[in-house]
């Protein structure tokens, strides 16, 4: 899959990448960012530097057990956390089928 890349020089917002091969999906110590999203959930932002891509993670907050992922679901990646937590707020709003 080939990668698409803005004028600033980095991903396209929202760009969809193939992981390189022999990659592990979101290494546990991925967490660069983590906030709360509700009582029940936390958003953990994350810096995966094989693919130099931002990536979110939602999490139930009791036991961490990851309900969404933009990396593990989709292999999608973002440019900058800040567009990383839009997306995933975004997915929160849309609801979530695993949680």
């Amino acid at each position: 899959m080939s990668r698409r890349f803005h004028a600033a020089g980095g991903p396209a917002p929202g760009t969809l990448y193939a992981p390189s091969p022999g990659v592990h999906p979101l290494p546990r110590d991925f967490d660069v960012f983590t906030s709360a999203l509700t009582p029940e959930l936390t958003l953990h932002i994350g810096f995966l530097p094989e693919e130099c891509v931002w990536v979110w993670e939602i999490r139930r907050a009791a036991d961490q057990t990851v309900v969404a992922s933009s990396w593990e679901e989709e292999w999608r990646g973002y440019a900058t956390p800040a567009e990383a937590a839009a997306a995933a707020h975004a997915r929160l709003r849309q609801g979530l089928a695993a949680a």
